[in-house]
């Protein structure tokens, strides 16, 4: 697994535990399915949910995909 993360697409992001808004972005490391999609992507408006919000800056999954080449 580690050896992907440093091959062309991969993608990893950290988080600081001191981050006030650590246990909120912890929440939705993992999304329900039925979750409410209450934001919009970034790149085409797509309506996204908090998993996408925190850990996909602010991009849906397939244009996030798009920018890391995934």
């Amino acid at each position: 697994m580690a050896k992907e993360l440093w091959n062309k697409g991969g993608f990893i992001q950290s988080i600081n535990p001191s981050d006030p808004d650590y246990n909120e972005k912890m929440k939705y490391f993992k999304e329900r399915h039925d979750d409410p999609k209450d934001y919009r992507c970034k790149k085409c408006n797509k309506p996204i949910g908090k998993h996408n919000l925190y850990w996909h800056e602010v991009m849906c999954n397939n244009c996030f995909f798009d920018e890391y080449d995934m």
